[in-house]
């Protein structure tokens, strides 16, 4: 018995995509093999072949090149499952997909094929914040805004998070807050405390605009910061899948350390006096 991801699935043009299918009521002792086909939306009668996990010389001429590539390939996650990827998704990708396990019995018993639909949609998200250089006395407030949006015809929610890339070589990106499609808060691994306490937050602000504030800046927060937003559809079996993603460029914060302007200003008032 073979079954696929149920369709219809809706996936952004030129993202990364997969789709699962796997097989059961075999012998286990025989490996089992996976064959995939599609039928295109302008000649749906006429069998495509993708790629299959017996190897080379499966592949239509269409699909070739891409296999080649490995802009097309199979993912086999267990012994009786399989992942196709998909990179690149293009619009003319859109179709019926067929995944098939050759019979490795005597009879046939069973169903040895299983389909999904596929529709190819527009990437419509847009995540834009404006690009500053901003210096803040440590102690100060700061307040940035997100504008996301998206003109997806099927119905979609959005998440949110705020980075930092802070000072140094070979630094990740960390985590600040994120706003889950779910409309919930989290805080990342180091900034639960000042969450808790209301240091740093993040608010919606009419229907595009994200407000991401930390009321006392640390020295620690300096670094560059970005915001990062995700578009999610449900499919047909309950999930959620996140289809896009897309971020801003970068702001750079620079923060002055409350120590460093209280020699400066101690040197001032001493040189005023004709001290040292």
């Amino acid at each position: 018995m073979v079954s696929i991801q149920e369709g219809p699935l809706y996936r952004v043009r030129g993202t990364h995509i997969t789709i699962w299918c796997n097989v059961t009521g075999y012998k286990k002792s025989v490996e089992q093999n996976f064959e995939w086909s599609t039928y295109q939306l302008s000649d749906p009668q006429t069998e495509l072949k993708i790629i299959s996990t017996e190897g080379r010389g499966f592949s239509y001429a269409l699909y070739s090149k891409r296999v080649e590539a490995g802009e097309i390939y199979i993912e086999k996650t267990k012994e009786d499952s399989v992942l196709l990827h998909i990179k690149d998704l293009k619009d003319k990708d859109a179709g019926v997909y067929e995944c098939h396990t050759p019979n490795t019995e005597e009879i046939y018993l069973g169903t040895y094929s299983a389909k999904t639909n596929i529709s190819v949609i527009p990437n419509t998200l847009s995540v834009t914040m404006k690009t500053q250089a901003l210096l803040r006395n440590e102690g100060d407030s700061l307040d940035l805004i997100c504008q996301v949006s998206a003109a997806t015809a099927q119905h979609t929610h959005i998440s949110v998070a705020w980075y930092v890339i802070p000072e140094g070589r070979n630094r990740n990106a960390q985590n600040i807050l994120s706003l889950s499609k779910e409309y919930i808060l989290f805080p990342g691994p180091s900034y639960t405390e000042r969450f808790n306490t209301g240091d740093i937050r993040l608010v919606k602000i009419g229907d595009t605009e994200y407000k991401f504030s930390i009321i006392k800046l640390k020295h620690s927060d300096q670094g560059k910061l970005y915001c990062e937003a995700v578009e999610w559809i449900q499919d047909p079996d309950g999930t959620w899948k996140d289809i896009v993603q897309k971020r801003t460029d970068t702001t750079s914060l620079t923060i002055k350390q409350l120590g460093f302007l209280m020699v400066m200003q101690k040197g001032k008032v001493c040189g005023s006096e004709g001290g040292p």
